[in-house]
């Protein structure tokens, strides 16, 4: 910010900054429907002019991202984050938010898998007020595991989670290598000692139904491979995760049935997000 320009934090401008503190990567229709429940062509112009202000001060970051579905017509869109000087401003005002910096060095090729996990937490934001819990949340993690977030919901007791939102196409053998060392740590003193927790449910949101039934069938000890020689490998099923500590769903599951049993273990349980905190 150039000492001759002046901040005014309009109710608009700190709202969008408060949003991206909490959600940490939006875009300009989510903040919209964030703000008015509506992504009409005002509330979008009304957004995108707020931002660009907000960009001039230094406070937000923007890059262009090309999502998965773009057919190549039409301007891509972009993704909007804190810079090094909003995150500064965001610690003082909302501190609980964890706020963190999206960097113009940040790669697009990840945004469409940071906007799934913020509009994972949306959702479960909503799930929480819907049911009167209250919800703790903490982005990324570097201890033993590394999560993608890890959150908390508190009714009469607290239930810890751990978020692994899996957007791009993964092969099992590294998801089994991603997700055995919660199965390992689950109860342990070294989880609580890291974490400050012992039992925790690890949500896993994988990009649709048939990469969800695909690694259910895989982790219950079945064998998806064509390859005879492969089936012959895994016939003692090496990489069985018999487990209710992995819930997987599909991440339009979690942000459209957040409150329904959606969460499949690969012990057999169906549950529902409630079914844990109570």
């Amino acid at each position: 910010m150039t000492k001759d320009q002046l901040f005014y934090p309009t109710k608009l401008k700190l709202t969008i900054l408060e949003l991206l503190a909490r959600f940490e990567v939006l875009t300009t229709r989510d903040l919209a429907q964030l703000i008015y429940q509506n992504d009409s062509i005002n509330s979008i112009r009304t957004i995108n002019r707020t931002l660009a202000n907000l960009n001039s001060h230094s406070l937000v970051n923007q890059i262009f991202f090309r999502p998965e579905d773009y057919l190549g017509r039409g301007n891509l869109p972009n993704a909007s984050g804190l810079s090094e000087q909003g995150v500064a401003f965001a610690e003082e005002r909302w501190p609980a938010t964890y706020p963190k910096e999206f960097p113009r060095t940040h790669s697009p090729h990840t945004i469409e898998h940071d906007l799934r996990r913020a509009r994972t937490h949306i959702a479960i934001d909503q799930f929480s007020r819907d049911n009167k819990l209250t919800l703790g949340w903490k982005k990324g993690g570097n201890h033993i595991v590394k999560p993608d977030d890890t959150f908390e919901l508190t009714k009469e007791k607290t239930a810890h989670f751990f978020l692994e939102e899996e957007y791009k196409r993964k092969d099992f053998d590294a998801l089994y290598e991603k997700l055995k060392p919660y199965v390992s740590l689950h109860g342990s003193a070294e989880i609580k000692k890291e974490w400050g927790f012992r039992y925790y449910t690890v949500v896993v949101p994988m990009r649709d139904a048939d990469a969800m039934q695909n690694i259910l069938t895989h982790f219950k000890g079945g064998c998806n491979c064509v390859d005879p020689k492969l089936k012959y490998m895994h016939r003692s099923a090496p990489f069985k995760l018999h487990t209710d500590v992995i819930a997987f769903t599909t991440h339009q599951e979690i942000i459209e049935r957040t409150s329904q049993p959606i969460l499949y273990a690969p012990s057999g349980k169906i549950i529902a997000l409630l079914d844990i905190v109570k």
